[in-house]
């Protein structure tokens, strides 16, 4: 962010500041009481309020010129980034969380911060439970109903010309230290039209206070076991799409994880190959399971739009008659963490109905359209080929984003 100083706006300036340069002035950083800001499991109970009127001379204030200034060459002035607070503290009563920090140092008053960012993750450098901006220049933050759990929190200060390095690293201890989610639910396998390969899909957990920030995929070779398979997907998307998988019958369940602590499982699937197929297919080349996930796939939305949500995984369920198409289009996703994004997983489906070109070579066009959750009306409008299907999807009056999936 930069700002033009112009040489005769410069010196009416200069001689405003020297009028002004003592007695009151308004405050606009002056923080003010918040609550529910958003932050993970944090949230902001209260801040400490400064007076909206503060005394102020130009013999304490950095930066002022009490008279003249004139020899001050007018031009460019960038905005920098604040220096990092330090002295980052925690103390912890019950499950209220108080963090103290010291502010910034402040070199010219321009970039001093205008506010704080709190950061605070599972694992040390982490910040997949919350990074929030605070809203406020005050040095204290109090975060009230945090789970049980170990945190590493830090705060970076703010201003027009970005983000300063971290503070100092705060390990935040809650109750026991250890803070499992509740258990996903609504397992179901969804056979793919190739060898060895099937998705998995099922429902976040619901209620509890410990939110999941991955899942873990376990699958033996009889019910309950988890001797073939015990691993963490990396994501809070809740699906999962298995190729190269051999023949056999595999008992599968799904376990929600935070940090090292895991959920009880969800229930259990069982998923025989090879699948026999031909009850997964009608007469049409789009009849059967299509799914893509991110970052390569799936549904894909411009960033600079400044959606929160921008990649989705998306599994389609179509049966083609003719030219007429139906099925589900299932989507999960994670919202970004980011200033006035929260940090959630989602999972919606919805019915769709349209319409297949006739196959040139196994290529056609294809287009349908779904009431999104918001009510929204999205239009897809694409090409289809024997393994994928692409194209864009229109919202009311703007571009939805883009889809590919590919045959499952």
């Amino acid at each position: 962010m930069t700002r033009l100083v112009r040489a005769s706006a410069f010196i009416l300036a200069v001689a405003a500041i020297a009028a002004a340069c003592s007695g009151t002035r308004s405050n606009p950083a002056a923080p003010s009481a918040r609550a529910g800001s958003s932050g993970g499991a944090f949230a902001v109970a209260a801040s400490a309020a400064s007076p909206a009127v503060v005394e102020w001379s130009c013999l304490t204030t950095p930066g002022c010129v009490p008279s003249t200034g004139a020899d001050r060459a007018p031009g460019i002035l960038a905005l920098v980034a604040p220096e990092s607070p330090s002295n980052l503290a925690a103390s912890v009563s019950g499950s209220t969380v108080t963090l103290t920090w010291t502010a910034s140092h402040i070199g010219r008053p321009d970039d001093a911060p205008t506010s704080y960012r709190l950061e605070a993750g599972l694992s040390s450098g982490a910040s997949d439970i919350a990074k929030a901006d605070t809203g406020s220049v005050a040095t204290t933050y109090i975060a009230t109903g945090v789970p049980s759990g170990t945190y590493y929190v830090r705060v970076r200060a703010v201003n027009g010309g970005g983000f300063s390095a971290a503070s100092n690293e705060a390990v935040v201890v809650v109750g026991s230290g250890v803070c499992a989610p509740a258990a996903p639910s609504g397992l179901q396998v969804f056979y793919a039209l190739t060898a060895g390969a099937f998705s998995l899909n099922w429902t976040a957990p619901v209620g509890g206070t410990c939110t999941p920030t991955s899942y873990e995929i376990d699958a033996g070779s009889s019910p309950g076991s988890s001797d073939l398979a015990a691993f963490n997907i990396g994501h809070l998307i809740t699906t999962y799409a298995a190729t190269g998988i051999a023949d056999g019958t595999y008992y599968v369940r799904v376990r929600a994880a935070r940090g090292g602590a895991l959920s009880a499982a969800s229930n259990e699937v069982v998923v025989t190959l090879p699948h026999n197929t031909t009850t997964t297919t009608t007469s049409g080349p789009l009849s059967g399971g299509w799914s893509g996930s991110p970052p390569n796939a799936g549904w894909s939305i411009d960033g600079s739009t400044g959606a929160c949500v921008v990649n989705r995984a998306v599994i389609l369920q179509l049966t083609q008659a003719g030219s007429a198409v139906s099925g589900t289009l299932l989507e999960q996703f994670t919202i970004l963490s980011r200033p006035g994004c929260a940090t959630q997983g989602a999972s919606y489906t919805f019915a769709l109905t349209g319409t297949a070109g006739t196959a040139v070579n196994g290529n056609g066009t294809l287009t349908f359209s779904f009431t999104d959750e918001q009510g929204a009306l999205i239009t897809f409008t694409g090409t289809y080929t024997p393994t994928s299907i692409s194209g864009t999807l229109q919202g009311p009056g703007t571009p939805a984003g883009t889809l590919l999936v590919n045959k499952s």
